[in-house]
């Protein structure tokens, strides 16, 4: 009854469908109508630029890499002092250090000693108009005659060195400094003759190498002037080198001398004895008990030497290359240095030394150490 009620009330008063906007609903829209949906999430907006904090700058990588030795300091406030100017010049090398030269090659090495050679005398120029070989075989001949020459010389030193002996037994003058170095190195030279001989006659062009790498096996009368520079630059830029790296081995042996702990050169650690022996211009190679022989009679030559030096005028008769020899010897940088300021070190090292009822051995060694551990002693001269 009441279906038929309301089918009359829709037939009496139909709807205004003109007002009606009929779309077709699917199955989809059907249940979105009847499934209530999530609010949508706000959509993400770009902040302003001008708000943004800049990042904060990346740190720059850092080459992990051994630091550089600290330079010692030189205000020091005494200036009568050996030490201190030997600091300055352990830290100016130390600085030329980090700085690579261009070395030469072997051959521009001949050919500049070969050079050199000609311009003093020594040996004579190539003909100007000889080809490239016969410039070649110049100078082999010519580097044949001065070897040969070098080992007459010492065959006419060991009658000199007769002489000095036979004067001494019979009870003339004592030996006096140069008569001792000279006797030191003729010997010295003697020792290096049998193994220099056999590669001058074998192989003769392997001579300039030896004199490269291996210098310590030619006589002293075999070496031309600009090789001989050559080699005693490089044995004074060694000697800086291991002044500034070994710094600290120098201070502990300060240290032990300055709190009297008793001690001797058989308390030297394996660093120590390196350190001594790379100043000292003697061989790092070998166990500690090699490098320790070493050491002991390289001092005991310097002790003895000391001796004649006092007797002598305390350095003043030494010339400038004998005076530099001597401070090479006792571990002193001897770069940019003038010839007063070596006699001043030469002398304060004679004064530092001169102390009675001290081991002299060890008292050389102690001395060494404070000249390069950055310690300044006084010294009264």
């Amino acid at each position: 009854m009441e279906l038929r009620k309301a089918r009359r009330h829709l037939l009496v008063t139909p709807p205004n469908l003109s007002r009606l906007h009929y779309e077709p609903i699917s199955l989809h829209s059907y249940r979105s109508l009847t499934t209530p949906t999530a609010e949508p999430a706000p959509k993400a907006t770009r902040p302003d630029l001008a708000q943004l904090q800049p990042a904060p700058p990346r740190k720059q990588k850092i080459e992990l890499r051994p630091g550089p030795v600290k330079a010692l300091s030189t205000n020091q406030t005494t200036t009568s002092t050996f030490a201190a100017s030997n600091s300055v010049n352990v830290e100016k090398d130390s600085q030329n250090v980090s700085e690579p030269v261009p070395q030469p090659s072997i051959a521009e090495t001949v050919k500049i000693d070969y050079g050199e050679a000609s311009r003093h005398g020594i040996l004579a120029p190539p003909p100007a108009d000889a080809s490239k070989m016969g410039k070649l075989w110049h100078q082999a001949k010519e580097y044949f005659k001065f070897y040969l020459r070098g080992l007459k010389l010492v065959s006419t030193h060991r009658t000199k060195v007769s002489e000095i002996l036979t004067r001494v037994k019979a009870g003339g003058e004592p030996l006096s400094r140069w008569e001792t170095r000279f006797i030191e190195t003729h010997r010295a030279d003697v020792r290096k003759l049998v193994p220099f001989v056999l590669v001058l006659v074998t192989l003769e062009e392997l001579v300039p190498l030896m004199v490269l790498y291996a210098p310590f096996m030619l006589p002293s009368t075999c070496i031309l002037p600009s090789q001989r520079e050559r080699i005693l630059s490089k044995q004074r830029q060694s000697i800086a080198d291991y002044a500034a790296a070994m710094r600290e081995d120098f201070q502990k042996i300060v240290e032990r001398a300055s709190l009297q702990v008793p001690s001797s050169l058989r308390s030297l650690s394996r660093t120590e004895l390196l350190a001594l022996s790379g100043v000292l211009n003697l061989s790092t190679f070998g166990p500690p008990p090699l490098r320790r022989f070493r050491l002991t009679r390289h001092l005991r030559r310097i002790s003895q030497d000391d001796t004649l030096l006092g007797q002598e005028g305390l350095g003043q008769r030494l010339t400038l290359p004998e005076l530099q020899e001597a401070l090479d010897e006792r571990g002193f940088v001897t770069s940019e240095l003038s010839r007063e300021d070596m006699l001043n070190n030469l002398k304060g090292w004679l004064s530092c030394v001169k102390e009675e009822g001290a081991d002299p051995l060890l008292k050389r060694v102690q001395v060494i150490a404070e000249l390069h551990a950055g310690r300044p002693q006084e010294v009264k001269v």
